[in-house]
């Protein structure tokens, strides 16, 4: 900024000053450390609060915070809990393990659920015990126990691996991958990352759970890289029928992708690379990003799997869109074993687009040929190019098998193995 001052002769300006405040009037919190890239950004509500000054505001995004809250400070600030991801509505809900307030006073906005115990001095809040006042808002803020009933909402995510757990093709342990507290908590904040980003809600604690005993934290005990097994549950919950039912459109799905694996948002100007993808193409690709990969990778870098496993979890993504189950996972790994990572590649991809479901689930050659073009060559066809082997595969001039041999000997098949760590 600059000073001036005016007289009969006119306006004299002064040189241009710079200051800088001392602490930031809005602090944000977000389990996953991201806060939709603003700053400051704090992953603990704690952290936030111990940077809070006064009459600052602390923002906390929605969801399961699980630490014991300690207010103990000497000047009023206020907390909005319950933000959504982009932090411009706080009508949701946040969930804290224990909250003790001393000093302040502190005003809380939003939905705060307080799984543990409460102690208060100087809260401007309500029930447990704690004085009832309205905010600046108008809202009265609630503070409730978090509850202990389980509702499987009809066509979400978690109906979908809750199924699957039934059926038997997946059998989570308690201890799956013996999680240490600190994978938990890394692995918990993915869960919430995507229902925040894709879903916008908060996932229950009974969800948090499921997806890390029965999804997360057992494929990674089996021997699976955790940035491939992240990647299939964020392609599962885009391709659920919760997500169908918000009938979002092309442009909204690209700034939920965005959101989800590019870990900010960007317009569809912003990515040509996905001009003339089909809506399933454009999950697919972000779904792969360097941006995601990097994220997971710097908080659970001990997570990445074995490299015979990768591969074999890779062409079932990639061919069937699924992760392989446990005695998939033991089969493709002898087949590897057997003929080496490019022949067992070619081997094991064979059979699978020659098996039932893969026939069931892309009925069509154009289709077949996109999936196999895609797995091996990691890029998308233009339409043509797939007409053009779609008709070679109706008229039985090409196979599949001879067309996963020539793409599997490419330079491009290479570098994916070589990503894998599958070296010969």
């Amino acid at each position: 900024m600059r000073a001036y001052a005016t007289n009969a002769v006119g306006t004299a300006y002064g040189s241009n000053k710079s200051f800088t405040t001392g602490l930031p009037n809005r602090i944000y919190v977000d389990s996953a450390g991201i806060c939709g890239g603003r700053a400051p950004c704090h992953n603990k509500v704690q952290n936030g609060v111990g940077a809070a000054g006064e009459a600052s505001t602390v923002l906390v995004m929605q969801g399961s915070y699980p630490e014991s809250l300690g207010v103990n400070i000497n000047n009023s600030f206020n907390m909005e809990f319950g933000c959504s991801s982009d932090y411009t509505s706080c009508v949701s809900s946040s969930t804290i393990g224990d909250l003790t307030v001393s000093g302040g006073p502190v005003t809380i906005g939003g939905q705060l659920n307080i799984a543990g115990t409460t102690s208060s001095q100087g809260l401007a809040g309500s029930e447990k015990g704690i004085e009832t006042k309205i905010d600046g808002t108008g809202r009265t803020p609630f503070l409730t126990p978090a509850p202990d009933t389980v509702t499987v909402r009809p066509g979400s995510p978690e109906k979908t691996l809750f199924d699957l757990i039934m059926a038997g093709f997946i059998a989570p342990h308690l201890d799956a991958a013996n999680i240490r507290e600190q994978d938990r908590e890394a692995l918990e904040g993915i869960v919430r990352h995507f229902y925040l980003t894709i879903l916008e809600r908060v996932p229950e604690q009974w969800v948090l759970n499921l997806w890390v005993s029965g999804y997360l934290g057992y494929y990674a005990g089996l021997g699976l890289d955790i940035r491939q097994i992240a990647g299939q549950m964020g392609r599962m919950i885009f391709l659920s029928g919760e997500y169908a039912g918000k009938r979002r459109n092309d442009m909204e799905l690209i700034s939920d992708c965005s959101k989800a694996f590019l870990l900010d948002e960007r317009s569809k100007e912003e990515l040509p690379h996905i001009s003339g993808l089909t809506r399933e193409q454009i999950i697919a690709l972000a779904s792969s990003s360097y941006e995601l990969d990097d994220w997971i990778k710097n908080t659970l870098l001990h997570l990445r799997g074995e490299p015979v496993k990768n591969t074999v979890s890779y062409l079932f993504t990639g061919l069937l869109g699924r992760l392989p189950w446990e005695g998939e996972i033991n089969q493709g790994q002898e087949t590897i074993q057997s003929h080496g990572y490019l022949r067992g590649s070619i081997v094991l991809g064979d059979g699978l687009c020659g098996c039932k479901e893969f026939k069931e689930t892309y009925p069509s050659y154009l289709a077949q040929a996109e999936r196999i073009y895609r797995t091996f060559s990691g890029r998308f066809l233009a339409v043509a190019e797939l007409e053009f082997f779609a008709g070679e595969l109706e008229s039985g001039t090409l196979m599949l098998g001879y067309i996963i041999s020539g793409l599997a000997d490419g330079d491009d098949f290479g570098s994916i193995l070589s990503g894998l760590g599958a070296i010969e």
